[in-house]
């Protein structure tokens, strides 16, 4: 036996090798680190686990598939007990998307409040989404979803975006609930648009009448970072007007609420810093200068006649919502 101590006991450890629970913990490293399954099957591992343990079987990466199924059962039925115990009803939230392989995907995420009044977020699906999208196929998938979970006769709202098709697919899931009796007030507050998405779609709109400002910044940031000589070149023309070259530039994502704020942050740093050390270089260096390397650049842009998408939502019509 080994003694181990800690900062507020004595504890005894065993000094007994178990194989079933190195084998559990080597199954959950894949996993967490987003392992290849053939990870097992590497020479220099082989090599380290028999050294571990010259009795110890090793395992394939059928196994490891094996093993990881399991687990996923195992952590699926923890998880349904936990959300069967939480004391209130439950939020989630949804979304859908299509791949740049053109695969729709849907997600469905558990909002609620534990025993311990401790807010708890669990990510229940990640599924596929075969066409068609529309709104009798997105409440008969989640529909399905919510009922492998148990969770259906526990939910309060469901949070989505503002596309017309959840209007329908939200009514025909109120429809299928209120048959069970399973939503408070009849669904009258079971329906919550998300405020960001709608934010981001009239923070958008309003980009367009400077997107040729962003659109040739957004374009010199994908320059200047597609090679290594452009980012070495960048950083000598950051040090000519005094700036921090640590802070990077960013590729911002338009779809990405914080990508925006954490872009838009950073130059307003980068701005609020600039100013003095402009105000001292003064007429002494041109800072024009430490972008000619960058003049001979294409950008780029055409200008959208397209309606923007809070253009399409405002005049599309609306569904009367049943209260």
């Amino acid at each position: 036996m080994l003694l181990g101590k800690d900062k507020y006991s004595l504890m005894l450890k065993s000094s007994k090798f178990s194989k079933d629970i190195f084998r559990e913990k080597l199954v959950r490293a894949i996993v967490m680190h987003n392992l290849p399954l053939s990870f097992v099957d590497y020479s220099g591992i082989k090599e380290l686990f028999e050294y571990v343990s010259e009795d110890l079987n090793l395992i394939c990466r059928n196994t490891v598939r094996s093993d990881i199924v399991n687990m996923h059962k195992k952590e699926t039925n923890k998880l349904k007990s936990f959300l069967k115990e939480a004391p209130g009803r439950i939020c989630l939230t949804s979304d859908l998307w299509i791949s740049i392989t053109i695969d729709g995907y849907i997600s469905l995420t558990a909002h609620f409040i534990d025993e311990n009044w401790i807010l708890q977020k669990r990510l229940l699906n990640f599924s596929d989404m075969p066409p068609p999208h529309n709104g009798i196929s997105l409440s008969e998938k989640v529909y399905s979803m919510l009922a492998d979970w148990g969770i259906e006769g526990k939910l309060f709202s469901i949070t989505l975006d503002n596309a017309s098709v959840n209007d329908t697919f939200v009514n025909i899931l109120k429809l299928q609930l209120n048959v069970r009796k399973a939503l408070i007030k009849d669904g009258q507050f079971f329906h919550i648009i998300c405020c960001a998405h709608i934010l981001n779609l009239i923070v958008q709109d309003g980009l367009k009448e400077i997107d040729g400002c962003v659109s040739k910044v957004r374009e010199s940031v994908k320059y200047v970072k597609a090679s290594q000589a452009r980012k070495r070149q960048f950083v000598d023309c950051v040090k000519l007007v005094s700036l921090d070259p640590k802070r990077g530039l960013r590729q911002d994502v338009p779809t990405s609420n914080s990508a925006m704020r954490n872009n838009n942050g950073s130059t307003l740093n980068n701005v609020n810093e600039s100013n003095e050390s402009l105000d001292e270089i003064g007429s002494g260096i041109n800072v024009n200068e430490a972008w000619k390397e960058f003049d001979s650049f294409d950008y780029e842009y055409v200008v959208s006649t397209k309606k923007s998408e809070l253009d399409l939502y405002l005049e599309e019509p609306r569904m009367p919502r049943t209260t």
